[in-house]
This record gives C-alpha cells, sequence and structure tokens, in this order.
C-alpha cells in the first residue's frame, strides 16, 4: 500500500471515530438499569475495595456520616 493511500484510509476510519463511540454510548445507556435511590431507613454495608484502611475511627466517621443520612450502617 502506498503512503497516500494509507493515509487517506487511516484518516477516513480515524475521522468515524467519534460516531461509532456516540452510538455504543446511546444503545449502552438503553440497557442500563439504574437501582432504586436510597431512602432513610434503608440498610448499607461499608467496604474498603480500593484501599486498606488503617485507622477504625475512619470506619466510625463514615459510619456516622451516613447515620446522618437516615440509613442503617452495617
Amino acid at each position: 500500500m502506498k503512503r497516500g493511500q494509507f493515509l487517506k484510509t487511516f484518516g477516513l476510519g480515524a475521522a468515524s471515530l467519534p460516531f461509532a463511540a456516540q452510538s455504543r454510548l446511546h444503545s449502552d445507556q438503553k440497557n442500563l438499569v439504574k437501582p432504586k435511590r436510597l431512602k432513610s431507613g434503608d440498610t448499607i454495608g461499608i467496604t474498603a475495595p480500593a484501599g486498606i484502611v488503617f485507622e477504625e475511627s475512619d470506619y466510625e466517621r463514615m459510619q456516622r456520616e451516613l447515620e446522618g443520612f437516615g440509613l442503617n450502617v452495617v
């Protein structure tokens, strides 16, 4: 393949990427299932999947904040 032909082909492909991404975004939103909003009295659990929490006080602070919203914290 010649360089000029390659650049034309590559340019057309790159130019169409935003349209392909947008159509995929809309199809994903149609299949998206959202849970119901939390309301006062709902029970939730606290986890720390992103990393280690070294201080117990960090959990206690999170629990107090969430209980302040009226949630039951496990």
